[in-house]
């Protein structure tokens, strides 16, 4: 009784080391690239091991613990780019959601909303692209033209101090629901009617 216990234990334990020993550490590895980390300390040659969409860790990394290599010698890896000047509001069209062309960039992160153009309805437009899916993360500003117009139409003229307050009030609510800032386009109407 005592030999199968621990023939059953040895098998056990051999079992657990050839396991170990099969299995890959990373899901990917990414070897021999430069690293620009987006802190502005200068580039350095590093491997990346990634497990679970994570890098979880940034040195030398056998090439044998994933089966998943990209070499990247002779290249630079990145964090990603912010394109802050995209007039990429229509993200929110189904057959534009995946924004490939910014993404085969090297663009992770897209501002939207530029030239006094983005959608005051911060919260919708939110909840439209949640839906759906999007390929890059989103940066939106309140559009100073959109929530002119909606409150004075294309009026050439000084809001009425109701106008004023409505505008500043459709602004705050926009900010409240995940605006970043608010865009002008003051060379375009309505925003070229407006004085400082």
């Amino acid at each position: 009784m005592r030999k199968n216990i621990i023939s059953f234990l040895v098998f056990c334990l051999l079992s657990c080391l050839l396991f170990i020993s099969c299995s890959k550490a990373y899901d990917v590895v990414i070897v021999g690239g430069t690293i620009i980390d987006g802190t502005g300390s200068k580039g350095y040659q590093a491997d990346l091991g990634i497990q679970n969409e994570t890098i979880i860790k940034i040195g030398e990394i056998e090439a044998s613990e994933s089966q998943n290599i990209i070499d990247a010698e002779g290249k630079y890896v990145v964090p990603g780019f912010i394109d802050i000047h995209t007039h990429s509001d229509n993200i929110s069209d189904t057959r534009r959601k995946e924004a490939l062309n910014y993404l085969k960039q090297g663009v992770t992160t897209m501002v939207t909303g530029n030239c006094g153009s983005g959608s005051h309805k911060v919260a919708e437009f939110f909840n439209r692209i949640e839906k759906q899916g999007i390929g890059t993360n989103i940066i939106h500003l309140v559009g100073h033209g959109t929530v002119r117009s909606f409150v004075m139409k294309n009026a050439a003229r000084e809001p009425t101090k109701e106008e004023m307050q409505h505008m500043k009030s459709l602004v705050e609510q926009a900010m409240q629901e995940g605006a970043a800032g608010l865009s002008t386009g003051l060379f375009y109407a309505p925003g070229s009617y407006e004085k400082t």
